[in-house]
């Protein structure tokens, strides 16, 4: 703060007014009150005296003087210190702790238990007036701990996933937001088991029904979503794995498909209805994205509400893997194996490839 500033737009200057406005801020309940406050000056008299507002030991004044950088490099020495203590500090939202990584479900079983399945010290977090079950818990990257949160939609499809995003934003401000899961993938461009990592993600039920040629015709107006290219390349890098990938494969406790555990990078349709009747895929394939690696209910308004939520936005990315083909020979034989395939090459992920 300047100390010499006028108190009011029209007003002149009064060699006081920094300091009532600091005095203002630390009094009145309602302002967000800054954790440190330093005060600038060219008054040499106001350094050492008239500070009967706020005491030596709360509110420090630095004499700036244009022809001196004595008042610079007190100030970045106090910002050094900020940082420096602010390092081991653990950052906290409405006494929660701010997470490192937040992670969305759609389905408690298997989905979410594959995730509590993770060795990350899970305990149960509560968000007081929130209704949702929030998992806090710790892992590991290059030796620094990190907090993670993870929450379940209370229903499959776009509207709960996206409300659930936003409630665990707002709740735990995460640095990065992933969504995993279970999902169907397009026959001959995926594997039972493979993971899809989307790039983008859209609604493919967006757009409008309407007649042509007499006939009842859907119009797609699709709002595609791509992952933030460093995260995309990082996610590349991993499909490159293959040694790593091999492990959580073999690491699974019942059976598993026939072919090797992969990770693809490309489009995955988000939509409300379950697919299987076989034909509805080809439709969106055929209008919306012919690159389409897979079909799901959730994940787009997952990576919608991330955002459109207030700045800074977590960075966000989705992990689901195929558990069928969306047609008549739909089963769930290999659900549980999707779930954890998904779980843990997202653990792979975020412990060995984020940064």
């Amino acid at each position: 703060l300047d100390i010499a500033v006028p108190w009011t737009a029209e007003g002149s200057v009064e060699r006081k007014g920094g300091l009532r406005l600091a005095a203002d801020v630390l009094a009145d309940p309602d302002i967000r009150c800054p954790m440190h406050m330093l005060g600038l000056t060219s008054y040499a008299d106001l350094t050492d005296g008239e500070r009967d507002l706020l005491p030596t030991s709360l509110f420090s004044i630095q004499l700036f003087d244009s022809g001196s950088e004595e008042w610079r490099r007190v100030l970045k020495l106090r910002i050094q210190q900020i940082q420096a203590v602010r390092k081991h500090l653990p950052q906290t939202i409405g006494g929660r702790p701010q997470a490192e990584l937040g992670i969305i479900c759609a389905l408690d079983d298997p989905e979410m238990k594959s995730v509590l399945a993770l060795p990350w010290r899970w305990q149960e977090g509560i968000v007081p007036g929130d209704p949702t079950i929030y998992h806090e818990g710790t892992f590991v990257r290059r030796g620094t701990p990190h907090v993670v949160v993870a929450a379940t939609a209370p229903r499959m499809g776009l509207t709960a996933a996206a409300i659930t995003t936003a409630k665990l934003i707002s709740a735990y401000r995460p640095r990065h937001l992933v969504m995993v899961g279970i999902a169907a993938g397009v026959p001959n461009k995926c594997q039972l088991g493979d993971v899809i990592a989307a790039d983008p993600v859209w609604d493919w039920g967006a757009g409008k029904w309407a007649s042509k040629r007499r006939e009842l015709a859907f119009l797609p107006s699709p709002h595609q979503i791509a992952v933030e290219p460093r995260i995309r390349n990082l996610l590349r890098k991993l499909s490159l794995d293959t040694a790593a990938l091999a492990s959580v494969k073999a690491a699974f406790g019942g059976p598993t498909p026939a072919t090797e555990l992969c990770v693809r990078v490309g489009p995955l349709a988000s939509g409300a209805a379950v697919l299987a009747d076989g034909t509805t895929m080809a439709r969106i394939i055929e209008h919306q994205h012919r690159d389409m690696l897979g079909v799901e209910m959730e994940a787009y308004g997952v990576v919608a509400a991330a955002l459109e939520s207030s700045m800074p936005p977590p960075v966000t990315f989705v992990l689901k893997s195929v558990v069928d083909f969306a047609n008549t020979k739909k089963h769930d034989d290999f659900q549980r194996y999707g779930a954890y395939t998904s779980a843990s090459v997202m653990a792979l992920f975020v412990q060995h490839y984020l940064d």
